[in-house]
């Protein structure tokens, strides 16, 4: 069963929203692939916040064990050790509620603003309603409003 986490903001606008975050790390977007043990770790607990539609910091021992969180592992954050199998695992996670929510289009989004950084970078404006906007460096073009949160 899968939930229908996407929406769309207005009918004809083609703007996309969802409850779950862009992947960042150190403040800028980030890809899946490229990021750390740390960085998962870091990032794993404010993803499943998001998907199980926490708006606000609960401790890991508060949170209700997510349905697509995998039977066999066990419901607990961070990992034990710093492996090649603890990253494999944490990516496997993410990948997994992506999947769940049908939004695995955020972490393609993701990538791509990884991979098409524009020379003059990103620009960041705090919206000041607990969300940041993030533009195009040159052309000042909006390409994502995200919860402060999240960076």
């Amino acid at each position: 069963m899968e939930s229908d986490d996407q929406e769309y903001a207005d009918s004809g606008s083609g703007v996309m929203v969802s409850n779950l975050p862009l992947l960042f790390s150190r403040g800028s977007p980030s890809s899946l692939h490229e990021m750390t043990v740390a960085e998962l770790e870091g990032f794993v607990p404010f993803m499943v916040r998001c998907s199980l539609g926490q708006e606000r910091p609960v401790p890991w021992a508060q949170l209700p064990r997510p349905t697509w969180w995998p039977k066999k592992l066990p419901f607990r954050m961070p990992t034990a050790n710093n492996t090649g199998s603890t990253l494999g695992a944490l990516v496997g996670l993410v990948q997994r509620c992506y999947t769940f929510h049908g939004c695995e289009y955020l972490l393609q989004f993701c990538a791509s603003l990884v991979s098409q950084k524009p020379e003059s970078g990103y620009r960041f404006n705090d919206n000041r309603d607990g969300t940041t906007s993030m533009y195009h460096g040159s052309t000042g073009k909006l390409l994502v409003t995200f919860r402060n949160e999240n960076r």
